[in-house]
């Protein structure tokens, strides 16, 4: 909740996501305990709060100096400036993941319960669909995307350049995917086995 003061200034934020560039924090926060979340923008050298984005938003990240969100209403990807300006819809479909790279959009929409479609944003056109088997989840690592296909599917991970193109898949079913800086710790579904991918 955001306790807004009358002379702009937000003197306590208890907040769903921050992310600070270089004097300036962003906050997704309510100003009272039941109302939606918004995007806010605080000068930290002056307190000054500001809202950004005046519709609720579930979720917001900062990306090649572009703030990416996604509304309440209609569960689609959004971008603007960090200002708030420019609002552009991103996706044809309702969004349960996104992230970028370099420059370009992906984004998952629930097929099935905990299975999931993977587009790429098109705001010029029809979303692609990035790859034709629905997945568990995923995860961008070194400007890639780590899907995790399924512990009962024939394969369990497949890794796909920012392209959205195959680099390689991993024929054993997957239980766990976890990724580091190092790279991504595969647990086998079938021994529970860890296997490591730089």
């Amino acid at each position: 909740m955001c306790s807004k003061g009358g002379d702009g200034t937000i003197p306590y934020v208890r907040t769903t996501a921050t992310t600070v560039l270089g004097d300036d924090v962003y906050v997704l926060c309510s100003e009272l305990q039941y109302d939606q979340n918004f995007i806010y923008r605080i000068n930290l050298k002056t307190n000054k709060a500001e809202r950004i984005v005046s519709s609720g938003v579930r979720w917001f990240k900062i990306s090649d100096n572009k703030l990416y969100y996604v509304k309440d209403e209609d569960n689609m990807l959004y971008s603007s400036a960090l200002d708030g300006t420019g609002e552009m819809k991103l996706s044809d479909h309702a969004v349960s993941w996104f992230d970028s790279i370099a420059g370009k959009v992906f984004y998952t929409t629930e097929k099935d319960t905990n299975r999931f479609e993977l587009y790429q944003a098109d705001p010029n056109g029809k979303d692609p669909l990035v790859w034709k088997t629905p997945i568990a989840g995923v995860q961008v690592l070194n400007d890639r995307l780590i899907c995790h296909v399924g512990e009962n599917d024939d394969y369990g991970v497949v890794l796909l350049d920012g392209s959205g193109q195959l680099v390689l898949k991993v024929a054993d079913p997957i239980s766990r995917v976890l990724t580091s800086d190092e790279g991504v710790l595969l647990k086998s579904a079938r021994d529970s086995s860890v296997k490591f991918i730089r």
